[in-house]
């Protein structure tokens, strides 16, 4: 629900999340739960698509497609929290191109 999106910036989920696929990177469980998190909370929510992009997320996103090339889960979550939080966010869309997304 957007109420919950919302919650979850203001309770700085994002970074959490960031954190934990810092720490873990090499557990693919971690990794798609963490791109469908930030999926979701991307989704329909202004606050989320900026807060992703200040956090950086987008390079985290992709380390996770790198680091798990051959996990359809992990590429899948992690082309859905770049669409979400690309679409109608210049901030994000130029990180995209940037990091070559």
């Amino acid at each position: 629900n957007d109420g919950g999106k919302v919650e979850a910036v203001r309770l700085g989920l994002l970074a959490d999340v960031q954190a934990a696929m810092r720490a873990h990177r090499g557990v693919v469980g971690v990794q798609e739960a963490a791109c469908w998190a930030i999926t979701n909370i991307a989704a329909n929510n202004d606050g989320g698509r900026v807060e992703a992009v200040r956090l950086g997320l987008l390079a985290d996103v992709q380390a996770a497609m790198r680091a798990h090339r051959g996990v359809e889960g992990v590429q899948e979550a992690a082309c859905g929290a770049i669409t979400n939080i690309a679409l109608n966010n210049d901030g994000g869309r130029v990180e995209a191109v940037r990091l070559g997304l």
